[in-house]
């Protein structure tokens, strides 16, 4: 009997304990959800950053929460994330394959990445559970375009209608896929027929436009987007587009009266005086250009952008002076304002004024600690005071938050090569041209890397591929011309040299490149009146004057040699090196 007791309060502690686990398991779950509902809230108030943090604290709670990766997915999509979302997708699909949503922008990512047969395949998986999805069919039809199916880019326009038979979009898309097919009628009645399918859709107006632009019929298209004005008067992207259209044509005097017309019709909108300043820039306006900006800075006198742009105006035109004062005045208006200071360090940067430029950028980060363009300001000019690996530091904070920028990674190149750090150099180049193959300055440097470390078959390649994106650039040509000479091939180095004479004759690089040529191929009279020349041009050119008294001294011609010497001694007394 005694025992019973003890048996009621152990059974008494076990319904605690339960009832607690209970509570416990409640409250968890509550917690997770009310992260993931003020998540959801800050995402529609597009506050992504904050939305980001409630997401990844639901998932701290529950790291198998589907919809919470899903959300924090859609979040760093707004961020512009593009791998910290396709890894939140994965995990949603690795969760729950089913989830189509995920699995949609996933194959949405990997097309943005060029990744166009895995993008294939991913949709074709959803088309299979959801053959109406119409964001499925459009990604579809984006990746045949990509691999220039047009029949099947074509076939997917005409599965969307299907689904929503008002959807201008996929008509627009599909009389794209009939234009690279060469079905240019095709392509031209589906536009007019499209654009009279929803006549206040501005979009029609203008994919019509482009079409009669790529085919000539300037004439039309311009009809189009006058049309457009007409029947939409109220709206100021119309003028926008026939502004720009005047501008691909030249016809700057149309240009600027369409421009005149919208800054009168629409005067709050800044970008028809924006453009319009431009305009005047082009044809060496700048009066004109400044007067436009200033009166948009007496209009809209309460903040700080319409200065921005006037003090860039300034900038542009090399008037530094009104520049550091219009982003003075920015600052009085403003003073915690991160882009007049910005501003102000580059120009101070550029005037070598660093102690100046310096204090703008401690107050940026002082304030602003996590400013990415304080800290690549930081970065170029610790490059200014040759302090790189200050720079090397600052650009790897950059890249923290700006991976995919490929100028950053050319500075941090650059920041290595000069810290005596080659192959880091080297890598950051590549991973500079990776994101932006048209990155000349990076071509350039890569291929000198090559050329002074002997890998001249590289050099030669890399020469020849600069040419392709700029033929008239003369750094190519020269390494060019050193690199086959090296290689033996004179045919090519003598046609490099050449070029450099054709672009700047009056500079002494390409007759010394001639020289050079001349020499290893045994001319040698041709050698020496390109160096000459090159002499000429440039009377302490060590290098063409060295050339020349060693072909002196190997004819030996001793005496020659320091007649030579002695001449040009005359020339240039206060020469120590002569």
């Amino acid at each position: 009997m005694r025992k019973k007791p003890f048996i009621k309060v152990i059974f008494f502690l076990v319904f605690i304990g339960f009832v607690s686990m209970l509570v416990s398991c409640g409250s968890v779950e509550q917690r997770k959800q009310k992260y993931f509902e003020r998540g959801q809230k800050y995402f529609g108030e597009e506050k992504y950053k904050e939305a980001q943090i409630e997401f990844s604290n639901a998932l701290q709670i529950d790291p198998k929460f589907v919809e919470g990766y899903y959300q924090l997915g859609l979040t760093l999509l707004k961020l512009k994330d593009l791998k910290s979302a396709f890894a939140a997708f994965s995990k949603t699909v690795d969760l729950n394959p089913e989830h189509m949503g995920a699995q949609l922008k996933l194959a949405q990512i990997l097309y943005a990445a060029k990744s166009v047969d895995p993008a294939l395949k991913k949709v074709d998986k959803i088309l299979k559970k959801e053959p109406n999805n119409k964001e499925a069919l459009q990604l579809k039809g984006n990746c045949l375009f990509a691999k220039e199916d047009w029949d099947g880019a074509i076939q997917m326009a005409e599965a969307v209608i299907q689904v929503d038979p008002k959807d201008v979009n996929s008509r627009i898309f599909m009389a794209q896929a009939y234009e690279k097919k060469g079905l240019l009628t095709e392509a031209e009645n589906l536009l007019v027929e499209t654009q009279k399918l929803d006549e206040k859709n501005l979009q029609t107006y203008y994919s019509l436009a482009s079409f009669y632009y790529r085919s000539k019929k300037q004439t039309l298209a311009e009809q189009v987007l006058r049309k457009a004005i007409e029947l939409n008067p109220d709206e100021n992207q119309p003028f926008m587009a026939l502004a720009s259209f005047y501008e691909e044509l030249k016809l700057y005097d149309k240009e600027e009266n369409i421009l005149l017309e919208g800054v009168k019709k629409f005067p709050d909108f800044f970008e028809f005086r924006n453009n319009l300043a431009k305009l005047y820039l082009r044809e060496k306006k700048n009066e004109d250009a400044e007067k436009i900006l200033k009166q948009a800075v007496k209009d809209f006198p309460e903040g700080i952008d319409k200065r921005i742009t006037l003090s860039e105006m300034y900038i542009s035109i090399n008037a530094t002076d009104k520049a550091v004062e219009t982003l003075n005045e920015c600052l009085k208006i403003d003073p915690k304002a991160l882009e007049p200071k910005r501003k102000l360090a580059s120009i101070y940067m550029d005037k070598k004024e660093y102690k100046t430029a310096s204090k703008y950028i401690e107050e940026i980060l002082k304030d602003n600690p996590q400013d990415t363009q304080g800290h690549f300001l930081k970065g170029q000019l610790s490059m200014y005071l040759s302090d790189p690996r200050t720079a090397i530091n600052e650009y790897r904070v950059v890249l923290k938050d700006m991976p995919d920028f490929p100028n950053v990674h050319y500075q941090l190149g650059m920041a290595h090569l000069a810290n005596n750090e080659p192959f880091l150099g080297e890598e950051e180049l590549h991973k500079a041209l990776e994101l932006n193959p048209d990155l000349l300055r990076a071509n350039v440097v890569l291929a000198k890397i090559y050329l002074s470390s002997n890998r001249y078959a590289e050099a030669k390649e890399a020469a020849k591929k600069l040419i392709e994106k700029a033929p008239d650039l003369y750094e190519a040509y020269g390494i060019l011309e050193e690199s086959s000479r090296n290689l033996g091939d004179t045919t090519t180095s003598f046609a490099a040299a050449d070029k450099m004479i054709e672009l700047h004759s009056e500079l002494p690089d390409g007759y010394f490149r001639l020289g050079r040529s001349y020499e290893l191929t045994g001319k040698i009279d041709q050698a020496l009146n390109s160096y000459e020349k090159a002499l000429s041009i440039k009377p302490d050119f060590e290098s063409a004057l060295r050339q020349i008294l060693n072909i002196h001294v190997n004819k030996k011609d001793i005496d020659g040699a320091i007649s030579r010497m002695k001449n040009q001694i005359e020339k240039l007394p206060e020469n120590p090196n002569f």
